[in-house]
């Protein structure tokens, strides 16, 4: 099982890596001269925020909130762990004098001190210990499953009990990075495809956790994180860890990708086909109109009449412009029609004069 989490680990890390990589080239190149851009608006910003809190918060949740784990602060795994069980039996201990001060006698039964909250979780911290001190099987259901979920459950008598049990925290861990992808993509405008990759994750990685929690032959080696993260742990720990950073990965790429405003060609087919929609909408609005207007006689008189007097009154300034553009020609005297005409008419009527007195000496 490391050497499967080991593989898994490093191709996810290239994979991650090279993505990460080709989106920053593509936020650097812009997506060419001729391509389209989504404008940001106040919901692209407030889709970014939520986006990069998110990627801190799972981050941080991974790495901070850990299952306690007993074995783990006895330093079980590590290269100077306990070898035997009298060495674990030392190291608790050890353990118990620094976390409860005056342990064992402040603590015995027939102490002075009163019975309270510290002295009942002192006796959690005893019975827990004394249980796995006695069975392998016991150690290994504590790392399997959890701490929450081994000392919680009274009725479990099997593995498949322990592994129930510890499956809801886990599934509310899905629906609250479901939850915030949707609200991320609602506010960015990019609903389908952040969403749709969302769920397929959350699949995956479920039937991953249901493999490893249910799956009893498995166990997760407590040195199976340390060449990544220095990590030395229980099995339920490490895969919170790894569910946690893969949920702030995924974050992280919807932060890059909600910072591209090129448009994708689903977008680019999604808004010619909304204003297709709109502009059918609004020629079937305006045909109902008219056919409830020309229904109405008396109100289809007076549209008629409207269009007749607009139509008059554009033929009348289009007729008063050009008279008042011929004014100005001839005023400039830049008619050369009426110049020879006249000019014409004046030569004929000389003409005319000097011809008639030689016709009357020659008859």
């Amino acid at each position: 099982m490391s050497d499967l989490v080991s593989v898994f680990g490093t191709i996810a890390l290239s994979v991650g890596f090279f993505k990460l990589l080709e989106l920053v080239a593509k936020r650097r190149a812009g997506g060419g001269a001729a391509a389209p851009r989504r404008p940001q608006s106040r919901g692209d910003w407030l889709a970014q925020v939520c986006l990069v809190g998110a990627a801190a918060s799972f981050a941080s949740f991974g790495f901070l909130s850990r299952d306690p784990n007993l074995l783990t602060a006895l330093g079980l795994g590590t290269d100077r762990g306990p070898q035997t069980m009298l060495d674990l039996s030392l190291r608790f201990q050890s353990h118990m004098r620094q976390r409860f001060p005056g342990w064992p006698a402040a603590y015995a039964a027939g102490h002075d001190a009163e019975p309270g909250p510290a002295v009942d979780k002192v006796r959690a911290v005893e019975q827990l210990f004394d249980r796995l001190r006695k069975s392998e099987a016991a150690r290994n259901e504590y790392d399997h499953c959890g701490h929450a979920a081994f000392t919680s459950c009274g009725w479990c008598a099997e593995h498949g009990d322990y592994a129930a049990v510890a499956l809801p925290p886990i599934v509310a861990q899905y629906g609250a990075v479901l939850l915030v992808i949707y609200a991320a993509s609602v506010l960015s405008h990019r609903k389908l495809p952040l969403c749709k990759q969302a769920l397929y994750l959350v699949i995956f990685v479920a039937f991953a956790d249901c493999f490893a929690l249910f799956s009893s032959q498995l166990s997760l080696s407590r040195t199976a994180l340390k060449g990544y993260l220095m990590i030395v742990d229980s099995q339920f720990n490490q895969l919170h860890l790894l569910r946690n950073l893969v949920f702030a990965a995924f974050a992280a790429y919807g932060y890059f990708v909600g910072l591209d405003e090129t448009l994708t060609d689903a977008e680019i087919v999604a808004s010619i086909a909304y204003k297709a929609h709109q502009n059918v909408f609004l020629l079937e609005k305006t045909i109902l109109l008219n056919d409830r207007v020309l229904s109405d006689p008396q109100t289809g008189q007076i549209l008629v009449q409207a269009r007749v007097d607009q139509a008059q009154r554009r033929t009348a300034e289009a007729l008063a412009a050009a008279v008042a553009a011929l004014e100005t020609e001839v005023q400039q005297g830049s008619a050369p029609g009426i110049e020879s005409a006249s000019s014409s008419g004046l030569e004929s009527d000389s003409d005319d004069a000097e011809e008639t007195p030689l016709e009357k000496k020659t008859k």
